[in-house]
């Protein structure tokens, strides 16, 4: 094995070893940071820490290309600081692997449709569907114009999302449908909760039995 083979393979590992295993429960709860921990052990018992300065740079670079590219990144407001609590994902209060706002209107829709109220469930629904849209297009999750851009593209692109509407829409304003699937589906409130519960599956994300709010 060359010494570029050694490097290499020292930079793989420091990468890998870069984030400990138990990130997700120690993330902003400790003093110092998350890169420490087993993490530091590790590196400490291979040896990792006396590698060339150009391993450690290139593998704080590929951190945060990971980071960048699978987090989305939201405009703060001026008073947010650097970690505003709604960007913040408390993993070892609420293990749900989903963006917070999304986990919490969409646990409340399937609590409501549990209970077999039909129109908060719909409602709830709908906004778990457009926060998790807004997501996507990695935009602010409580911005109105932000939501309303998400509410219109669902509607275009999103059959199952028009079907919920509409089914939302009849509930609230006690409006039978013109006729199609959606009279069919509040022809009796077995008929609804099943519907309900298939356009869920689709377009909200799946929740942990416990973790509901």
């Amino acid at each position: 094995m060359t010494p570029d083979d050694d490097l290499l393979w020292q930079t793989k590992l420091a990468a890998r070893l870069h984030d400990p295993v138990e990130k997700a429960l120690v993330l902003m709860r400790t003093a110092e940071s998350h890169e420490q921990g087993t993490s530091r052990e590790l590196r400490q018992l291979l040896g990792l820490d006396a590698v060339p300065r150009a391993v450690h740079a290139a593998v704080g670079r590929a951190d945060r290309w990971a980071s960048a590219a699978d987090r989305a990144a939201f405009p703060n407001r001026d008073d947010d600081g650097r970690y505003p609590a709604w960007q913040r994902v408390r993993f070892d209060q609420r293990p749900v692997i989903i963006h917070p706002l999304t986990g919490q209107e969409a646990a409340l829709a399937r609590r409501y449709l549990d209970e077999g109220d039909f129109l908060r469930a719909a409602i709830f629904g709908q906004e778990a569907a457009i926060s998790g849209q807004v997501l996507t297009m990695r935009l602010r999750p409580d911005d109105y114009d932000a939501r309303s851009r998400a509410r219109e593209w669902l509607n275009e692109h999103e059959p199952d999302f028009k079907a919920l509407g509409t089914l939302r829409n009849a509930l609230a304003h006690s409006a039978r449908p013109a006729g199609g699937r959606a009279l069919r589906d509040l022809a009796s409130a077995l008929a609804l909760r099943a519907r309900l519960s298939e356009l869920f599956d689709t377009l909200l994300p799946p929740l942990p039995k416990d973790a509901g709010p």
